[in-house]
């Protein structure tokens, strides 16, 4: 998209600098960036303490707060299995009614139409925000691994990959719009 500036000689297009050159050789190429960010002096010289409602941050024992969270992260870790994946299971088919109700009223008019945008507004972004985020981010790639008897579709390298089949049944308000022509 061109972006147009009006001016006294009509319309320009406003100027960038290029980030990327060329090396003599065309299978070569550097990187030389065009602006480079310069600090004063003065903003590396003393750490500033916080203050107000921050002020508990500068007694906080930053180590002990780590491996607590660390210790936490593990246990809760340890403790996931088939009941995660069953939830996350109902949470899919909770997501897919929402879907199937919202496409079914798609026709209604006046102030039944909200059917509609209710029930696809909370497909999408349940299946962005619930389902999808956490399975490509690994949180369920121990409990439904192929190796220990998973069926490895909640995975991180599982989940909408391979087929359009598989894109469209798992994640499909991203998927059903790339099917081929």
């Amino acid at each position: 998209m061109l972006l147009l500036l009006p001016s006294a000689l009509g319309f320009v297009a406003p100027t960038r600098p290029a980030l990327r050159t060329r090396a003599a050789s065309t299978n070569v190429r550097t990187f030389v960036p065009s602006l480079i960010a310069t600090f004063p002096e003065e903003a590396t010289t003393e750490a500033v303490l916080a203050t107000g409602l921050d002020d508990w941050a500068n007694h906080l024992d930053y180590k002990a707060f780590r491996k607590d969270v660390h210790s936490l992260g593990q246990r809760l870790a340890n403790e996931q299995g088939d009941e995660d994946v069953e939830h996350l299971k109902k949470m899919i088919r909770w997501s897919n009614a929402c879907g199937i109700v919202g496409m079914a009223s798609m026709w209604m008019g006046g102030w039944a139409r909200w059917i509609s945008v209710l029930g696809l507004s909370t497909w999408t972004c349940t299946r962005w925000t619930m389902i999808g985020h956490h399975i490509c981010h690994g949180g369920y790639n121990r409990q439904d691994d192929p190796k220990v008897g998973g069926t490895g579709r909640f995975t991180t390298y599982g989940f909408a990959v391979g087929t359009v089949w598989r894109r469209c049944r798992d994640w499909r308000d991203s998927g059903w719009h790339k099917l081929p022509p």
